[in-house]
Order: structure tokens, then C-alpha cells, then sequence
């Protein structure tokens, strides 16, 4: 698995998905090169580790400080039991180094927030 090719591109992904015609209305700053880039190193990450992506970065969600939940919206039985394997991932201090070598803990890189329609006012790990 790696990362869905209408996402590869910023440009082509204002056609199809969540993202859909609205793109430019609202949220084109969250597919840009960088974050495209970010993402693909994951995925190679996890794809080096032998195991699924989605599996991975589930169980990275799972095994973080203070989350209490990882929250799923399989649309199908095939989602969920990748989602399910996520069970069996284990993340060593070896996988935080990497991931955190990737992305630095506090940092985001896809401002999800930051826009127009959502302000929600200071916070410490946004800027």
C-alpha cells in the first residue's frame, strides 16, 4: 500500500475524495509537496518494517502518551481487518526515533485547523 496516487499530486486531488471540488474553497493548504513527501516516508517506514501501513500508523496512534483511543471509519470488512492489524504492531523506541526523525513530536504537517472557518484561538502546539 502506499499512499493513493490522487494524493501524490496536489493538483489532481481537487477532483476526487474528501477533498472533492471544494479543495480550493477551504483546505488546499493540507495537500501540498511537504506533506506528500512526509507521508510517503511513512509509509516506506512501515513498508521496510513488513507491515501494513494503516496497520502501523494505527498502532503509532494506539501506543502514544496520553491517547486514550484510535478512532477508525472502515467503510468496508477488508478496512477493518486492516485496521485489526494494527493489534499485532509492535513500536519499538527504534519506530518512535525513525517516525519522530520524520515528523518532530509538537510539530504538524498538515495545518488542519488553520483556516478561515476555524479559530480556536491560542494553543501551544500551533502557530
Amino acid at each position: 500500500m502506499c499512499i493513493r496516487d490522487r494524493y501524490k499530486d496536489p493538483k489532481s486531488a481537487a477532483s476526487e475524495g474528501r477533498y472533492g471540488a471544494d479543495i480550493t474553497k477551504w483546505n488546499a493548504h493540507r495537500i501540498s509537496d511537504p506533506i506528500i513527501t512526509k507521508a510517503q516516508q511513512v509509509v516506506d517506514y512501515a513498508k521496510n518494517k513488513g507491515v501494513d501501513p494503516i496497520a502501523f500508523s494505527t498502532a503509532w496512534v494506539m501506543n502514544q502518551p496520553g491517547i486514550t483511543s484510535a478512532i477508525a471509519g472502515p467503510r468496508t470488512m477488508n478496512h477493518l481487518d486492516t485496521y485489526l492489524k494494527a493489534l499485532d504492531v509492535e513500536i519499538t523506541a527504534e519506530d518512535r526515533t525513525a517516525i519522530d526523525n520524520i515528523v518532530a513530536p509538537g510539530e504538524h504537517i498538515s495545518p488542519f485547523y488553520q483556516s478561515n472557518f476555524a479559530d480556536f484561538g491560542p494553543h501551544p502546539h500551533r502557530w
